[in-house]
């Protein structure tokens, strides 16, 4: 779990929101979300004990206001954080594409295509969500902080036993949590195997459609199909659960909370005005530490795509290039080099190659022999099981990668 904490802090860091502003929207929303109750308690008794006119106009403005400027307040924060979400979601989606373009052939050979459009599109949304979920309910905290120090100063009693409620919904949240991660992991590689799938058929439509494979892949999808259908409804089942649980336990402590609060009134130990803003705070209360333990099971959902994104954007594996530029291509040249896509089955063999500037070279063979091999390994897709390969008498893993492929024109009979 700590892992995983660390990789999303790593992932958090790459944000471009101005704390300045976030911090600064939340401060006034905590000054606000005190001050406003406050005043409707000396609203209430006003009324209640049949005070002036004065005072209750007076108390009905400042109350008007106070929310105005916290409606306006929040309004601000609703759409500055939307903003930035999506904008973080957006760079994050660019970050894992920057990066895919430096992953070797075996990285690519090991992962499906569908899987990899997954983790651009849809994981990394997922965590901008989450992130900026998580900043939600930092704002929401530290205003149940303010509400806690108000409720304090009028009856520690109540307050005391609303703070209760919070290890109470936290120990729920905890027998949901584990089992919550493992569905969520199973569910995200479910729903990257029907995604890979779908890409196979719109890369190879026309092949495929030729060639008569139509029932033979509708049915390998509809079986698919069915392994997801069955990890979401366990997802979703077991989700459900642990939401339905913990608000059982948030309303039966508010129950707890007005019996108390009208006996209270009744022994004359608080004034109606008081009971009634516990009633309306205790939403704004507890509605925050709900949303931490909320927190923690969509962490425990998001963890997947946590792992998959954290691997494409972080990751060194299937990553080698040296830093030397390449700023012209006088020559290439090849020695003893053997390569096989799979261990002990080489496709080239102990050869040696020379290609100078201004030259021209024909490389023929039959399918398979190894020629878009040869092109592959020149580039740094893959590299050689032995032997080197030098550009400019500079080896290949010494030079960097980019500014030598900036250089090299390939038309190839694959399109896109």
């Amino acid at each position: 779990m700590d892992k995983c904490k660390s990789k999303m802090f790593r992932l958090w860091k790459l944000d471009k929101m101005k704390k300045s502003v976030f911090f600064s929207l939340m401060l006034v929303s905590v000054i606000l979300s005190v001050a406003v109750p406050m005043v409707f308690v000396d609203f209430v008794d006003v009324v209640t004990k049949a005070a002036s006119m004065r005072s209750l106009v007076r108390l009905i403005s400042i109350y008007l206001v106070l929310n105005i400027i916290q409606m306006l307040t929040d309004f601000a924060f609703e759409y500055y954080a939307s903003v930035k979400e999506f904008e973080f979601s957006q760079h994050l989606k660019y970050k894992a594409l920057d990066r895919l373009f430096m992953k070797d052939g075996r990285f690519f050979a090991n992962e499906k295509n569908g899987d990899l459009l997954t983790v651009v599109n849809d994981d990394a949304a997922k965590l901008a969500a989450f992130i900026y979920r998580a900043y939600r309910v930092i704002v929401s905290l530290f205003q149940a902080i303010g509400i806690m120090g108000v409720l304090l100063s009028y009856d520690r009693k109540l307050t005391l036993m609303l703070i209760m409620m919070v290890p109470v919904t936290l120990f729920a949240q905890q027998k949901f949590g584990r089992k919550l991660r493992v569905l969520a992991m199973s569910n995200r590689n479910d729903y990257g195997e029907q995604n890979a799938l779908t890409e196979e058929f719109i890369s190879n439509a026309p092949a495929m459609i030729t060639y008569g494979y139509r029932r033979r892949f509708l049915d390998r999808y509809k079986l698919a199909a069915d392994v997801l259908k069955k990890s979401f409804r366990k997802l979703t089942l077991t989700n459900g659960f642990s939401n339905q649980a913990i608000d059982i336990i948030t309303t039966l402590g508010l129950i707890t909370v007005t019996a108390y609060g009208g006996y209270q009134v009744f022994q004359k130990n608080i004034t109606m005005g008081v009971l009634i803003v516990f009633l309306q705070s205790c939403p704004r209360f507890i509605a925050p530490f709900e949303s931490l333990v909320f927190m923690k099971v969509s962490f425990n959902m998001v963890i997947p795509s946590l792992e998959r994104v954290d691997q494409v954007m972080f990751a060194d594996e299937g990553e080698t290039t040296g830093s030397k530029a390449v700023n012209e291509v006088e020559q290439i040249r090849i020695e003893g080099l053997s390569f096989g896509y799979v261990r002990g089955r080489n496709v080239l063999e102990d050869i040696d190659l020379d290609f100078k500037k201004n030259n021209k070279y024909l490389i023929c063979g039959k399918s398979g022999a190894g020629k878009t091999t040869i092109f592959n390994l020149i580039l740094g897709l893959w590299h050689a099981s032995s032997g080197n390969i030098y550009i400019n008498n500079d080896k290949i893993d010494d030079i960097d990668l980019e500014s030598f492929r900036e250089r090299v024109s390939l038309v190839s009979q694959k399109t896109f």
